[in-house]
């Protein structure tokens, strides 16, 4: 059979922003936030986090 090749659309109504790191996360549904995010968001650290907690998020979306 003809096989149709898995296509992902992502938006954001503009909330996106082009970064490699960030300490600040303003912007985020709790469910979805990798537990640095969250240890930021809380108080409880400064620590900066990376793109991986995209990952996380992606994650969690595939898993439901």
């Amino acid at each position: 059979g003809l096989e149709t090749p898995i296509k992902f659309i992502l938006f954001d109504l503009g909330a996106a922003q082009e970064a490699t790191e960030t300490a600040d996360h303003t912007r985020g549904t709790v469910r979805y936030l990798a537990p640095e995010v969250m240890a930021v968001k809380e108080g409880r650290t400064l620590k900066k986090f990376t793109n991986k907690v995209d990952v996380w998020a992606l994650g969690l979306v595939a898993r439901e």
